[in-house]
């Protein structure tokens, strides 16, 4: 099952609460407020944050989320500092971006395999991913004059960036090249989700009640 909450009243986002929920399809959110999710383990499409003007926060850590099998977009949140994922350890692709308020990309712990595509890009000082192991492309940028390209380098130097990696920093600019040096060693339980008219899925009250979602 999918997840759909958008064309909200812009001035009264709702708050997003799923629960007795492990695992889902696709997740799209657009004009919330606050997202929150406590038991959902698996993504098995996408999760796509954006278009947020209220949203100050993404935080993650108790929902134990540890999957999602499609991509991870976060852009065009103009109110939104914070994003936590501490729990994710693999990603189909990442891409955040144009989020003009957040200051740091660093609470990605355990984030070890992106299948696809990192792209992320603002204004940010610091963005680290320090269990990256296997990515197939990599593309940061940062307008910030304290941001390092360096550790990014280093990714595609020893391998775990693996066709293309692209930085563009204050400190240190470098697209990918041929030559690289040898690579260091290196639930599925099925909840159920309900919503309601105001995220356009008209379930019933005793259907919201059995599957676990709510609007406020």
């Amino acid at each position: 099952m999918d997840l759909t909450v958008a064309a909200n009243n812009v001035n009264s986002p709702p708050n997003v609460r799923i629960y007795s929920c492990k695992k889902i399809g696709n997740v799209l959110l657009q004009n919330v407020s606050t997202f929150s999710a406590s038991d959902l383990n698996l993504i098995q499409e996408s999760l796509i944050i954006e278009g947020n003007s209220q949203l100050p926060l993404i935080y993650l850590n108790s929902l134990k989320l540890y999957a999602v099998q499609g991509s991870v977009v976060v852009a065009n949140n103009a109110d939104l500092s914070n994003i936590s994922f501490p729990t994710l350890t693999s990603a189909g692709n990442l891409s955040i971006t144009s989020n003009p308020k957040v200051m740091a990309i660093d609470q990605f712990d355990m984030l070890a395999t992106v299948e696809g595509q990192i792209t992320v890009s603002g204004n940010f000082g610091n963005v680290s991913f320090p269990d990256l192991k296997n990515a197939r492309s990599l593309s940061v940028s940062s307008a910030n004059s304290t941001f390092n390209c360096s550790d990014f380098a280093m990714l595609w130097t020893y391998g775990f960036v693996k066709d293309a990696y692209e930085c563009q920093g204050a400190y240190f600019d470098r697209s990918s090249s041929p030559v690289k040096a040898s690579t260091p060693n290196q639930d599925d339980s099925t909840g159920g989700l309900a919503t309601d008219e105001k995220a356009g899925i008209g379930l019933s009250a005793l259907e919201r009640s059995l599957f676990g979602l709510e609007l406020f």
